[in-house]
């Protein structure tokens, strides 16, 4: 298994080599000059734009710059920020954590809700739970995300009048001691429960919206797993030896169905931890999906860069883990 980890860990730096070189020649051929944005849009002059064209070595050749880029990256230097000139790495570790958490509590939620739901959906197939179950997961995979969250806050905010609108935790309240950026955590670190509530109340409303689509697809796929399991000869047998219904399914039918339910799992936490970016909008949530927007809008090459290749990094550890999981799962599964 460790030489398996040690392999897996060396597919990762070449995935993150790989998507650095793609980025970085795809971001210079996005229309405008960095150099001109860097030194202050159109009211800079010739001479401020050249001086920071030197600056961040953008009159090198392609090649050169990249090279020069990696060596940076090699000693965790991702760079300055065209706009602000703040340090990236300190972007990225500001906004993170709260997607990070974020996509956290939305796939914890698809999983306690769609999970039981492709079960029963598989169990009672073709009656009417299933049929329930079925157009359910349709409708949550179809809804337009960004339409969910307006609905969201207009009921249980503008209505209701029982949650937050958006944010991490209300705007007079300061935020717990910063240990990790991840403020349920901080917050138990800090054994500062009235914070740690705030923080719950506020993390309800985005993460059943950011939830709501894997939750369908995750539904649909434990469900056509369960299904297709419970067609085989041992679950029939065991049914026939008088096993109890509840560890036929459980300890039989689900262990045997996971492989496929996991992957979907991870997938769906890699893709939200990129894609989040209409949920934080909506809730006015700080997280890295609305900072990597704002570069591409800027054409802050250093801020794109940055997401990008952490983004992939993380991608690729969490498949990774998907991979080890299969092992565990079911120890007949040889991982290369």
């Amino acid at each position: 298994m460790l030489v398996v980890i040690i392999r897996r860990i060396c597919y990762l730096l070449l995935v993150a080599i790989g998507m650095s070189l793609l980025i970085f020649i795809t971001s210079r051929m996005l229309p405008g000059d960095p150099a001109l944005i860097a030194a202050g849009g159109m009211d800079a002059t010739t001479e401020m734009v050249e001086h920071v064209r030197k600056e961040y070595g953008l009159d090198k050749p392609l090649i050169v710059q990249y090279i020069l880029y990696m060596k940076h990256i090699a000693v965790g230097d991702f760079g300055r920020s065209f706009i602000d000139r703040a340090p990236i790495i300190q972007k990225l570790k500001l906004f993170y954590p709260a997607t990070f958490e974020l996509t956290f509590f939305g796939v914890m939620f698809a999983c306690l809700i769609g999970i039981p739901l492709g079960i029963v959906s598989a169990v009672k197939n073709g009656g009417a739970i299933d049929n329930a179950c079925r157009v359910s997961s349709l409708f949550l995979v179809s809804m337009p995300i960004f339409w969910l969250g307006l609905i969201f806050i207009y009921v249980f905010y503008g209505v209701l009048q029982i949650l937050p609108s958006g944010g991490r935790i209300f705007s007079s309240v300061d935020l717990p001691a910063h240990v990790t950026g991840i403020l349920t955590i901080d917050c138990l670190l800090a054994v500062d429960f009235v914070k740690l509530k705030m923080v719950l109340i506020h993390l309800i409303m985005p993460s059943i919206v950011l939830g709501s689509i894997s939750l369908g697809i995750i539904a649909r796929m434990t469900r056509a797993s369960v299904l297709e399991i419970l067609t085989e000869n041992y679950i029939i047998t065991g049914r026939a030896k008088g096993l109890a219904e509840k560890a036929v399914i459980l300890k039989y039918a689900l262990r045997n169905a996971a492989i496929p339910i996991v992957t979907v799992i991870g997938l769906q936490f890699g893709i939200l931890m990129g894609g989040a970016v209409l949920t934080e909008t909506v809730f006015s949530w700080p997280g890295v999906g609305r900072y990597a927007i704002e570069a591409v809008d800027n054409k802050d090459y250093p801020a794109i860069m940055g997401f990008v290749i952490t983004y992939s990094f993380i991608y690729a550890v969490i498949n990774m883990i998907v991979d080890l999981a299969y092992a565990w799962l079911n120890p007949k599964i040889s991982i290369h």
